[in-house]
């Protein structure tokens, strides 16, 4: 992008990409002040793990692959862009996966451009 905008935001999408670190570093090029992420779910002891969703019970006849990131490593990456975390939301999202090496919980950040 030559201009970045005010306001990059990605919600429920970003943990399906193959490549998270690749797009965030381009989201993150992206964005002039301000930087939000939501809907996404995160661990605080492994490291990033994929994941695959089933979603036969709401009538979808398919499963596909997402990553649980690891929180400490997701903010650690943004904020060595020279982004400072302003606000981070904890939502009332947390599915079971059976024998996943951690649970999730979704979160959101907004971060801000230092």
């Amino acid at each position: 992008l030559a201009t970045p905008s005010d306001l990059v935001f990605a919600s429920s999408a970003m943990h399906y990409t193959r490549d998270v670190y690749a797009l965030l570093e381009w989201l993150l090029t992206a964005s002039g002040r301000y930087f939000m992420v939501t809907r996404t779910p995160f661990v605080e002891r492994h490291d990033d793990f994929v994941v695959v969703q089933r979603p036969h019970r709401y009538g979808y006849i398919t499963e596909y692959a997402g990553w649980f990131l690891n929180r400490p490593r997701f903010v650690a990456f943004v904020t060595s862009r020279g982004f400072v975390l302003e606000r981070e939301f904890l939502l009332n999202e947390h599915p079971y996966v059976p024998n996943a090496p951690e649970q999730c919980h979704y979160r959101g950040f907004l971060f801000r451009r230092a």
